[in-house]
């Protein structure tokens, strides 16, 4: 009975660490893995396996079982090689720590043919479940033969085996199961942070999204005593291009003037699509004559723009543009009042210009 509660405790161990590596690392997906992760995931991966041996089951004086195969499946399963050579390195390394005797080099000796074998069966075009079940079969096989080879009581093996087998099927394929959930939970959460963030059409941030990171910028530009700069875009006569191409045409020419705005903003700059054809692009700490010559240029790109329709023909798009100031507008709270004031400016002068907010009596237009 002892022995059935230690294979549990193990199992324990496993869905424990495995959901807090999942936590630590889950902005990592596995399908990209970089190096420095892969070396993350090994080590701790090894860890784990250590954590293992540290409860694992006393079967002779020197012979300990435990599941420390779960940790290199995973290891290789997700990961690939490197990973699993990693985790493997832990694993010998501390059984050895333990005690150097025919038990830690047979245990060394079983960990390495694992190893190899996880390995090549990776390589074989299956499901990730199958590679579960071959992987754990693979490890069972081997590890029974080396229990044979230290294990002379035959009640003793014959319960060894049993609970082996049960054991590390049930905590392997629970293991990928739990993985796979977590993954695909932070999967969906990270979805729908996003769809709450952005605009479904043209991937900018949207309005709520606007919000916050203009109240933020706002109150960073007040504590540094820095300069920040506003910028409002609407599309010259976009109800005509919707009335003659229809909606779905308009909604190919938003999507397009977005790439021209994500491309000349700058790494630091924020933009967002605020509603219908209406942009804008929150400037930190950006005077305003920097403001004015990225306005232009953003300006100029779209006249000088074919804009091409699903229908493969192509049209012209211009857009007026407003900018307000910080500290030109001595409050920065009014900054969007008086951006949306020079956008209008833009339009009464006869649209596809710049205008930037100075004062209510002064308005310089270009």
């Amino acid at each position: 009975m002892q022995t059935f509660k230690d294979f549990l405790i193990n199992i324990s161990l496993l869905t424990s660490f495995l959901f807090l590596y999942t936590q630590l690392y889950k902005r990592h997906p596995l399908e990209k893995i970089q190096l420095p992760m892969k070396i993350v995931m090994g080590a701790s991966a090894g860890i784990l396996g250590v954590i293992l041996m540290n409860f694992s089951i006393q079967v002779t004086e020197e012979t300990i079982i435990d599941l420390r195969n779960i940790p290199l499946i995973l290891s290789v399963l997700y990961g690939g090689w490197l990973p699993g050579l990693i985790t493997t390195v832990f694993i010998v390394v501390f059984r050895f720590l333990i005690g150097f005797n025919i038990s830690s080099i047979a245990a060394a000796i079983l960990i390495a043919t694992m190893y190899i074998g996880f390995v090549l069966i990776k390589r074989k075009q299956m499901s990730l479940y199958n590679k579960t079940f071959w992987f754990t079969l693979y490890s069972c096989i081997t590890s029974t033969i080396v229990f044979i080879y230290l294990i002379q009581d035959l009640v003793v093996l014959v319960r060894i085996v049993v609970l082996f087998w049960t054991s590390s099927f049930f905590a392997a394929f629970a293991m990928v199961y739990l993985l796979n959930y977590l993954r695909q939970s932070y999967a969906l959460l990270k979805q729908y942070e996003e769809a709450s963030t952005t605009d479904f059409l043209t991937g900018l941030g949207n309005v709520r999204q606007f919000d916050e990171m203009y109240n933020q910028v706002l109150q960073q530009t007040i504590e540094k005593k820095e300069e920040l700069s506003f910028m409002m875009l609407d599309i010259d006569y976009f109800k005509r291009v919707n009335d003659t191409y229809g909606h779905k045409e308009g909604d190919e020419i938003l999507k397009q003037i977005s790439a021209i705005l994500k491309y000349q903003a700058r790494s630091f700059d924020f933009v967002s699509r605020n509603g219908g054809e209406e942009f804008s692009i929150v400037m930190p700490d950006t005077p305003v004559e920097k403001a004015k010559q990225l306005a232009e240029r953003i300006r100029i790109e779209v006249e000088q723009n074919q804009f091409i329709l699903t229908t493969e023909q192509s049209i012209n798009i211009t857009i007026s543009i407003g900018i307000s100031h910080y500290p030109t507008v001595q409050d920065p709270i009014h900054l969007i009042h008086f951006a949306d004031q020079a956008l209008y400016k833009s339009k009464s002068a006869g649209r596809n210009c710049v205008t930037v907010y100075q004062s209510i009596e002064n308005n310089i237009n270009s």
